[in-house]
């Protein structure tokens, strides 16, 4: 609980809210992986329309998902990076 505490007040220490915020997931390269991710985001935000961009590594395993959203608050930060962390297919995000 101090982590997230500590990582709350450093995220709104360097980041104005509400406002726009950038997330990387990179993962698996499945359909699968960016619809849940879409899921995942509305389920936080249901108003959200996020813009997003994906890419496919060189060797076709991996993709990256770029979602630029408005955000209400750290702790909406900090609750979707729980929610994607947790999805299937996730190996890294930034």
């Amino acid at each position: 609980m101090a982590d997230k505490q500590a990582f709350l007040e450093k995220l709104k220490a360097v980041h104005e809210f509400p406002g726009p915020y950038t997330f990387k997931i990179i993962g698996d390269n499945v359909p699968e992986l960016l619809h849940a991710v879409m899921a995942a985001v509305n389920a936080r935000l249901p108003k959200a329309n996020p813009e997003f961009s994906t890419r496919t590594s060189s060797g076709g395993r991996h993709q990256s998902i770029t979602l630029i959203l408005e955000v209400p608050d750290a702790e909406a930060v900090s609750s979707l990076y729980e929610e994607f962390h947790g999805l299937k297919g996730v190996r890294m995000l930034l």
